[in-house]
């Protein structure tokens, strides 16, 4: 079993237990093992599952590393939507090997899906799939990996190939995706070199604790959206209050008095000034 050296923090070793770095293997009652175990698969489209069996034990973490035929197989991506393990540790592909680290913060026990790989036949024949010995199912209690013998299989792929290269098939035209826990790249997450025992779990708890990328640039965004709001609303504000001001001081003009309407005399009165026209009467008084 391949083991490098563990490149995680004293506060995440913590977390993960004294034992971790013990690494040794127990007494072996953990199998991987692939489905379809074996058959005839038809068509360019192949996707094969891989499982684990604990044995009856707890375990948290699992590498599966294994080879295919690269002349035949052409790698597409790790699909981990169905796994028991939800925390994605690392996933490569290409070059005839795959390598699968993932792990879960509770206890798994008994048959348990690892993850889904999807192929590309790019060439026809026997196909056959086996199990690295870097593979580790690592123990809850001790983070012992407690992986036994697991058996290879072999399929006879027919068909129509697809071509070398080629992103889908041809006969559905779909292109499987990664849908891991962390939707890391398929050229593996920031924990690609920390491998089973002892690295496994801790690249597992380092990825778990990570920000994504993508994360961190959404609250960049939302930050500078805050801020043009804030300066606009000042801006306002500010015209607003100036606004106001004209208005007010507008208002403390003097304003020239209208003078009062000069009532106009009835037309039978004398003006000021005017005498009223003799009576029409004689020097004596009378009529």
């Amino acid at each position: 079993m391949r083991i490098k050296e563990l490149t995680i923090s004293v506060l995440l070793a913590g977390l993960v237990g004294p034992g971790l770095l013990a690494g040794t293997a127990q007494a072996a009652s953990a199998t991987l093992y692939f489905s379809p175990a074996s058959g005839d698969i038809k068509g360019q489209t192949v996707n094969i599952t891989v499982y684990t069996n604990t044995g009856g034990d707890p375990v948290n973490a699992v590498e599966a590393d294994f080879s295919y035929p690269d002349s035949k197989l052409q790698f597409q991506s790790v699909d981990g939507s169905t796994s028991a393990f939800s925390v994605d540790a690392e996933h490569i592909g290409g070059s005839g090997t795959i390598k699968i680290a993932r792990g879960n913060t509770s206890p798994v026990t008994g048959t348990a899906v690892v993850a889904v790989v999807h192929f590309l036949m790019i060439g026809t024949g026997s196909a056959t799939l086996s199990f690295q010995g870097s593979s580790a199912v690592v123990r809850s209690t001790d983070n012992k990996s407690i992986l036994g013998a697991s058996p290879s299989v072999t399929y006879t792929l027919s068909g129509t190939p697809a071509a070398p290269g080629s992103t889908s098939a041809s006969n559905n035209g779909a292109t499987p995706t990664d849908t891991s826990a962390n939707g890391s790249t398929l050229n593996g997450g920031s924990g690609s070199e920390n491998l089973t025992p002892n690295g496994v779990v801790g690249s597992i708890f380092s990825n778990a604790l990570s920000i994504p990328s993508n994360t961190l640039k959404m609250a960049e965004i939302g930050g500078a959206v805050v801020l043009l709001l804030i300066v606009g609303l000042a801006i306002f504000k500010f015209w607003r209050r100036k606004q106001t001001e004209s208005s007010y001081y507008a208002g403390q003009l003097p304003v020239a008095p209208t003078p009062a309407p000069q009532a106009t005399p009835p037309l039978d009165q004398p003006s000021v000034g005017q005498a009223y026209p003799p009576e029409n009467n004689d020097q004596n008084g009378a009529y």
